[in-house]
């Protein structure tokens, strides 16, 4: 590594504000490859690194790399980026590691020296390659109940219509005049791209054709509003029953976008907001089939030729937690039965071992609806793939969360799921 830095600094993605323990694993690396970085675990951080290191190039943890921040990079005499898969808890983006890593492999100012998983080594280009023309996408959706973002003025009310039975409501008041903004956040930061969120509202008054509410995604602490929509009461078809309005936005790589999702009374009738659900605008529901290395996951992902996309995430005994391997794609399906079929593999392990758990979580519900023990008699042999299958039912739409849970007992692999809805 030191001959390909030839006198220049590194910078270690992801990038924190500095005093991260997350950080502190890139003091571990720069003690081995005597490379010097840029950032790094410190018990007290300057005001000019969090302004013009941290906050300069926070959009590249999402893997957003423009002309700017290169020149940003080149004037910090940065020549070497490293990607680590294994720093990248889920607060840092909306999405998992692997959309940033596609990221950066497909920008023309990068080319990939070498990849050591869960280490990805990048260097600078002397000059910008071509464009890649793939655009890069995730399966991964965001889900939000309304009431457990942060209320202005909106009160948490038990609702059986809601989602999850509550939802946040605004009263008018004598004193209301034009909007009362009902809730914030969640401040989650999202990447570049062309997203779709649909909110989930209801309202009494169908008839006056007046504007009864207001739907909004912003940032910047509410300074930059994005995107916006006022509802009429005529835009709904039924009185006191819910009804999904979506707003398209498209965020730009230049700067790092912490969004919220915001509700407003805009009249005089209440009105409900039950909750907000986010996919990238290229995405459709239902999701029937998709990779478990484009998921948030723990352990390793790994080249595997017997994998259905060629790779697949697999977790190791005393390497490894013991806890969720795979979790994902909280996505939206609709009320029926459905059979996940997930496909698995473990080395060698006793017939009585317990390899893992594979669970379908509901979002409305925040509980488990369906799970099952897989054991190796569950599998075809030992290091081969099988399918494993999981029925679950939803009552109403629900968003859904598949989990694959390791238990320390084998190398486990988890390759990807497929859902077949009933016929």
């Amino acid at each position: 590594m030191a001959e390909e830095a030839d006198g220049k600094y590194l910078l270690d993605l992801p990038i924190w504000p500095g005093e991260s323990s997350w950080s502190s694993i890139y003091i571990y690396y720069t003690l081995q490859s005597r490379v010097p970085s840029i950032n790094g675990y410190s018990p007290v951080v300057s005001r000019a690194y969090i302004d013009n290191v941290f906050k300069k190039l926070w959009p590249l943890d999402s893997g957003d790399l423009t002309e700017k921040h290169v020149k940003i990079l080149r004037d910090l005499n940065v020549g070497l980026v490293v990607f680590h898969e294994e720093a990248y808890p889920g607060k840092i983006s909306a999405y998992p590691s692997s959309f940033a890593l596609n990221q950066l492999l497909q920008s023309p100012y990068l080319t990939l020296v070498e990849k050591k998983e869960p280490l990805w080594l990048f260097k600078l280009n002397d000059k910008p390659g071509a464009m890649r023309k793939t655009k890069i996408t995730s399966p991964v959706g965001n889900y939000f109940q309304i009431e457990f973002l942060g209320a202005v003025n909106g009160e948490r009310v038990e609702d059986p219509e809601a989602s999850n039975g509550w939802a946040l409501a605004g009263f008018p008041g004598k004193e209301t005049k034009g909007e009362l903004i009902l809730n914030q956040g969640p401040y989650r930061t999202f990447p570049s791209g062309s997203y779709r969120a649909t909110f989930r509202i209801k309202s009494q008054d169908i008839d006056s054709g007046s504007p009864v509410a207001k739907i909004d995604v912003a940032s910047d602490e509410g300074r930059i509003v994005i995107a916006e929509k006022v509802i009429n009461a005529s835009d709904f078809k039924t009185p006191d029953y819910y009804q999904d309005f979506s707003l398209e936005f498209t965020l730009t790589p230049d700067k790092p976008w912490i969004l919220e999702f915001r509700t407003y009374l805009m009249g005089q009738s209440p009105v409900f907001v039950d909750s907000v659900y986010v996919i990238r605008a290229d995405q459709a529901d239902p999701l029937l089939n998709f990779e478990a290395e484009r998921m948030f996951y723990t352990g390793r992902v790994i080249e595997d030729r017997e994998a259905r996309g060629g790779k697949a995430i697999m977790s190791a005994p005393l390497r490894d937690p013991n806890d969720a391997m795979m979790i994902g794609p909280f996505r939206s399906y609709e009320a029926g039965d459905y059979t996940a079929r997930l496909r698995l593999k473990s080395s060698p392990a006793g017939k009585d071992d317990l390899l893992a758990t594979i669970a379908v979580i509901s979002m409305n519900e925040n509980k488990i609806i369906a799970e099952r023990k897989i054991y190796i008699d569950d599998l075809p042999e030992p290091d081969k793939y099988g399918e494993a299958s999981l029925r679950f039912s939803l009552k109403r739409k629900d968003v859904v969360e598949f989990k694959v849970i390791f238990n320390g007992k084998s190398r486990f692999y988890a390759d990807s799921v497929s859902i077949d809805p009933a016929p």
